[in-house]
């Protein structure tokens, strides 16, 4: 990112020159709100009205929303069809247990091969 340097003098006009426009601009919206007193239309809402900073989205998981409309009985239905349609667990199988083979064991075991 570029940068501009300024010397003190233009610093010193420049802050001059921006609390003019400032000061011309205050002097402007009081000269409009005496204006809007005399015509009798000024309203507190004119004044104090800022605009309102926009909300982004929110992120994560939407909350869930409690409906009053839903009986508690069908809720109750649909909890328990919700059980029934589970699968039954049926009988475990055991897993054998295997012993670890030792690297002699493995040596052994392997095929051997000749040298040429």
């Amino acid at each position: 990112m570029k940068s501009i340097r300024f010397s003190e003098d233009e610093l010193e006009f420049l802050r001059n020159h921006y609390e003019f426009e400032l000061a011309e601009a205050e002097n402007y919206v009081e000269d409009i709100k005496s204006i809007l007193k005399k015509l009798g239309s000024i309203k507190k809402e004119v004044i104090a009205d800022k605009p309102a900073k926009a909300k982004g989205k929110k992120r994560g998981r939407p909350k869930a929303v409690k409906s009053a409309e839903v009986a508690p009985e069908v809720v109750k239905q649909e909890v328990k069809k919700a059980v029934t349609a589970r699968k039954k667990p049926g009988p475990k199988k055991k897993k054998m247990a295997t012993k670890k083979k030792s690297t002699a064991q493995i040596k052994a075991e392997a095929p051997v091969q000749e040298a040429k």
